[in-house]
């Protein structure tokens, strides 16, 4: 069995797309064109090479609805890969501000 390792990276950039998660999950999924990443310290960086790609985020729905997520806004957040094909915002570390 596999253990998970808790990781952290800091993304930013410009969000192309905004959705509920099918299924009634209570999370919403935030499509990011990520202009830059940085590390977090004390944890691994399993995000550091994603600059220049599209990522599809998850972020609890009471977080996203404060944040006013819409297209061409700037998404800043501290991301974990929770597996190959998850990745999730932390909570208390995302914002999000005009383009």
């Amino acid at each position: 069995m596999v253990q998970a390792v808790e990781n952290w990276t800091e993304v930013h950039g410009a969000i192309t797309d905004v959705g509920p998660e099918p299924g009634g999950s209570p999370q919403t999924l935030v499509a990011v064109d990520v202009e830059r990443t940085a590390p977090v310290e004390g944890f691994p960086d399993l995000l550091g090479e994603v600059a220049g790609t599209r990522l599809e985020l998850r972020l609890r729905n009471e977080v996203a609805a404060g944040l006013h997520l819409e297209v061409g806004r700037i998404l800043h957040a501290r991301v974990q890969r929770v597996s190959p094909t998850v990745l999730v915002a932390h909570s208390q570390h995302v914002r999000c501000e005009d383009g």
